[in-house]
């Protein structure tokens, strides 16, 4: 059995990789970095011990020791590179890429050929937006027909992307870097208008106006909208604005309304695909 991880700046994802499917098995953990015994709880649900585990780390060699330990068995931390099965990585500096959005790509990437199966040959980009402790938005575009593999369209290029502060994060900054404005959450209003609201509404439309901007570059690289994935604790707080700015820019544009397809951990994806493509590579 394979072990799936997600070591990131304030939890480790877990799941475990089905034998034969190519596929996690949806037994998610989020932990905090140092709850080991959260961790040999899930482990001790599993149906065998694993006997190897792939992962991506962010937070450091201590959380790699720490989680090395709580398994006991190998562990095969992946970095970002140039090229990884069928995803070309636009990084002026390939190995800089956090390993964790380089495995999100890769598990996008495996979403978007599942979403092309069969399918005629599509010129748009896919977008991914995760909320977490920092916000990422990430676009992946297909290669064009004449770099295309024989499969046609499998092929994928990471041209970039965006890191802000999260919905979190920025909330936060404003009750530690002001005098008097409070830690606040509340809804969203086009025109707040008390405190609360205010702050909800500026962090929630920030959020919403990277996501918007990129999905606009989109369009300007791809010549068609991207078709949009969304993931991260933080998207409840910033959803109802993103949706009402893409549809308002559909609106505008002439296109019709299309919904955010919800991931609920693309690194883990990623890392699935990576586990199996790997052992096919031997």
């Amino acid at each position: 059995m394979t072990v799936l991880i997600d070591a990131g700046n304030t939890r480790i994802k877990l799941d475990w990789l089905k034998e034969g499917s190519g596929h996690r098995a949806g037994n998610l953990l989020a932990a905090g970095l140092d709850d080991k015994d959260a961790i040999r709880r899930w482990l001790s649900e599993l149906p065998q011990p694993p006997s190897s585990a792939i992962g991506v780390n962010v937070a450091g060699p201590n959380t790699a020791a720490l989680v090395q330990e709580a398994l006991g068995c190998p562990v095969k931390w992946f970095a970002s590179a140039p090229d990884s099965f069928g995803v070309r990585n636009g990084y002026r500096e390939p190995g800089q890429l956090g390993a964790d959005r380089w495995a999100a790509m890769l598990g996008l990437a495996w979403h978007e050929q599942q979403r092309r199966a069969g399918q005629p040959l599509d010129a748009a980009a896919a977008l991914l937006a995760t909320f977490g402790t920092a916000t990422t938005i990430d676009t992946l575009r297909p290669l064009d027909e004449q770099h295309a593999s024989a499969e046609r369209w499998q092929r994928f290029e990471f041209p970039g992307g965006l890191i802000f502060p999260g919905p979190e994060m920025m909330t936060a900054a404003l009750t530690t870097g002001t005098a008097n404005l409070p830690h606040a959450y509340g809804d969203i209003a086009l025109f707040p208008t008390h405190t609360h609201q205010a702050i909800a509404t500026g962090v929630a439309a920030a959020q919403a106006g990277g996501l918007l901007r990129q999905w606009l570059a989109g369009i300007e690289l791809c010549g068609a909208p991207p078709v949009v994935y969304v993931s991260g604790g933080g998207w409840p707080l910033v959803s109802d604005e993103v949706d009402r700015m893409l549809a308002d820019a559909r609106r505008r544009l002439h296109l019709p309304l299309q919904p955010v397809q919800w991931l609920e951990a693309p690194v883990l994806d990623g890392l699935a695909r990576l586990a199996v493509l790997t052992s096919q590579a031997y």
